[in-house]
């Protein structure tokens, strides 16, 4: 039974790994910002322990392995990206206990740190990085962080898209407007990118982990075929009975959306997904990424295909009464 700690634990993607170890036995400390959000992982077995990244309480002696998946995705000051991620990562990395056993570090990223790929060439992990958003970069730089400890510590980090599956609330309102008949599409061209279902994400954070992994390695993970937001909607439409029908948002009017959502944003105290940083990813015409070297390096292979994966996902926005 290996010690493992989780950062960022209840949320979608940290609640699915906790369930996973915790199916293997594991041992499962979660630092949380909020112990009362941490009730599903209290069930599961997990140990919670409040704190945050660069103030939290002493850390677990004799960790085997550290998934930090905390991060902000969305953030009212360009300004607090920085914060939490890049510089709430290395506070993690220097509060590490410093005896003769040293973790095991995986760090979960994005495509978005490495920038939109060509329509026609997917994007590798050593490719220039070329980030298009502030949230894109501070991950970026939490990346350094992480790679520049690889004689000190051995660490991996994964690379991956939009990710769906049960229990996510980032594509719910997507799939309400297929409901209704509607096919929001984001510009006249196809935009292909490349999702992960939750457990094919899972299995490669855990490959991550192992030896073969190396350290100081970038790692995309997720679907080797390209899909597109109408890939899953036309998907969606068939689960869930309805016809729907395709309605192109011009950029234009796209930024126009953008611009009032900021206007009120005062008044909501909310961030939602239309925001200034989120419409620079929106308008590239691919983020698609390579997934060669995590099959030739860790073995992994998605093994969820976007119906079966989809499936599932609306079987539980269904079985909630979310959809």
């Amino acid at each position: 039974m290996r010690s493992i700690l989780i950062t960022g634990a209840t949320g979608f993607i940290g609640g699915h790994l906790a369930e996973r170890l915790r199916s293997r036995g594991e041992a499962v400390t979660a630092l949380v910002r909020d112990s009362a959000r941490g009730r599903f992982l209290e069930s599961l077995g997990v140990r919670l322990l409040q704190g945050e990244l660069d103030a939290g309480p002493p850390l677990p002696e004799n960790l085997d392995v550290v998934f930090h998946l905390a991060g902000l995705t969305r953030a009212r000051r360009k300004e607090e990206y920085y914060i939490v991620n890049e510089k709430g990562t290395a506070s993690l990395l220097d509060g590490l206990p410093r005896g003769e056993r040293r973790p095991r570090f995986v760090y979960l990223s994005t495509t978005a740190a490495g920038g939109p790929s060509l329509p026609d060439r997917p994007r590798r992990e050593d490719d220039p990085a070329r980030p298009v958003s502030e949230y894109g970069r501070s991950k970026l730089l939490a990346e350094e962080e992480v790679l520049a400890r690889r004689d000190r510590l051995p660490v991996s980090v994964v690379r991956v898209g939009p990710v769906y599956g049960p229990r996510d609330p980032g594509f719910l309102d997507y799939f309400k407007y297929v409901r209704r008949g509607f096919l929001l599409s984001f510009g006249r061209e196809p935009r292909p990118m490349s999702v992960c279902y939750i457990d094919d994400l899972v299995d490669g954070l855990l490959a991550a982990a192992e030896p073969a992994a190396g350290t100081g390695e970038v790692f995309n993970i997720g679907d080797p075929t390209p899909r597109t937001f109408e890939d899953l909607g036309l998907a969606a439409a068939g689960l869930l009975g309805v016809r729907a029908r395709r309605i192109i948002l011009p950029f234009p009017v796209i930024r126009t959306a953008v611009f009032f959502a900021e206007a009120v944003r005062p008044f909501t105290r909310t961030v939602g997904i239309a925001n200034r940083d989120k419409y620079k990813e929106y308008r590239e015409k691919a983020w698609v990424a390579d997934m060669t070297k995590a099959k030739a390096r860790l073995g992994f292979e998605a093994s969820w295909s976007l119906e079966k994966g989809l499936e599932k996902t609306i079987a539980w926005y269904r079985d909630t009464g979310r959809l």
